[in-house]
């Protein structure tokens, strides 16, 4: 392996340690043993393995690489926007491609097309090869890089709703309706498994999110935002946040199912606590349910007593195969019309909720 006299590589272990550490990037490959961020296996992959790597960043990512292309560094740096700069340093040393589609059509869809075009044009600046730049400024070296002017073409309108999207919302919304009854936590949940196998359909990210978001030891306060506000808006607001997450989910997984077939390799880029914690959860083999169980009920203890994880992984495995194509149950394919019309109804029994 031969690199450039120039290659900050000191500086890059440095960057890739630290990114490592702090669970932000989730593969959707298995890691080398040298290590996710190692020099050398990037290079092999890419010269031996002839593999494309991609980054997938979410909205907080995305938004702060271009905050920092326009206006500098931040005085007060804080978590998402360090690690928006270290991704950043370390993609332009080796080279890495991102694909951050999905957060500008979140962006498109709440902030409207002009916004989300013209970030994504900053995005596309800082995107522009300046690996020297980006490590000094992610070190703290420099506070500024390069203004450098790029052709942004946009094919479509990005504040078109995805198809994706509006199922997960409809999800999304289903599990609001459920969390604003008074019912057990564990009831929840298999509520919503007989109601996407019996109404609707089976969502693998949504399916998985809910069940962290009911659970009684569950950092849920940050996943459905503002859910019992008096301003059934703002209700409305968050659920549409959670339906974006549950999309930046659905799209990994996809894109990492597809890549396989064309030697592509993906790692999620997210600030995203709840995100880190789910999306691993979506790439385990589902061929074998009694060996998937175990790992499932392991995993499902740290937000559910024990009896409990066991009666929900039991009752999940089933679906999730049905959601990752493995069973032979066809798959509904609701048009535009039909979800329209759900939604709606599910969007007036959230606004018209009221604390009991």
């Amino acid at each position: 392996m031969y690199l450039d006299p120039d290659f900050p590589m000191d500086d890059i272990r440095l960057i890739a340690s630290d990114l490592e550490s702090a669970n932000n990037l989730i593969p959707g490959f298995v890691p080398p043993d040298a290590g996710l961020l190692s020099v050398a296996a990037m290079y092999y992959a890419a010269e031996v393995d002839k593999q494309e790597l991609f980054l997938l960043p979410d909205r907080n990512v995305v938004t702060r690489i271009a905050g920092i292309a326009r206006d500098g560094m931040p005085k007060s740096v804080d978590l998402p926007t360090a690690l928006s700069a270290k991704v950043m340093a370390y993609a332009q040393c080796l080279s890495l491609q991102f694909e951050p589609s999905i957060a500008y059509h979140e962006l498109a869809h709440s902030k409207g097309n002009a916004v989300a075009i013209d970030e994504l044009r900053w995005f596309r600046k800082g995107d522009v090869s300046q690996p020297q730049a980006w490590v000094d400024l992610a070190l703290g070296r420099r506070k500024v890089i390069d203004q450098i002017d790029v052709e942004v073409e946009v094919e479509r309108d990005l504040a078109f709703p995805l198809h994706r999207w509006r199922r997960n919302y409809l999800v999304s919304l289903k599990i609001a309706e459920l969390e604003l009854k008074d019912t057990q936590p564990i009831s929840r949940v298999l509520d919503l498994f007989n109601w996407m196998q019996e109404d609707f359909l089976i969502a693998g990210p949504a399916l998985i999110f809910a069940t962290m978001y009911f659970a009684p030891k569950s950092p849920k306060r940050n996943m459905l935002k503002q859910l019992k506000s008096r301003d059934r808006s703002r209700a409305i607001s968050g659920i549409r946040n959670a339906a974006w997450d549950i999309t930046h989910l659905s799209d990994f997984v996809k894109r990492v199912l597809e890549g396989n077939e064309q030697n592509r390799r993906y790692i999620l880029v997210t600030a995203d606590k709840a995100m880190g914690t789910l999306a691993p959860l979506l790439l385990w083999n589902f061929d074998d349910e009694e060996d998937l169980i175990e790992p499932l009920v392991f995993r499902l203890q740290e937000w559910w007593p024990q009896k409990e994880a066991v009666s929900i992984a039991e009752n999940m495995v089933a679906p999730l195969k049905i959601a990752s194509g493995k069973s032979e149950r066809k798959r509904p394919n609701f048009d535009n019309g039909t979800l329209d019309e759900w939604t709606v109804r599910a969007e007036e029994k959230i606004l018209n909720w009221r604390p009991s």
